[in-house]
């Protein structure tokens, strides 16, 4: 379990922090500005995680399991 969990670490984390910002947006904090704030980090964070996936994909850099 810790080797599927250490695998896709990155991938668990991008959804965690894009959820807990629709969270903190929609539910925590529901004002116009912390909307935009956080669909900017989301899109940005997204952006970066294409990038990370793009790179491991053309390399074959697999995270030894």
């Amino acid at each position: 379990m810790s080797s599927l969990l250490s695998r896709y670490r990155w991938d668990i984390a991008t959804f965690s922090v894009s959820f807990a910002l629709v969270v903190f947006a929609y539910v925590i904090y529901p004002t116009e500005l912390a909307r935009v704030a956080a669909w900017a980090s989301i899109f940005f964070i997204q952006v970066c995680w294409v990038g990370y996936v793009a790179y491991r994909w053309t390399w074959d850099e697999h995270t030894p399991a």
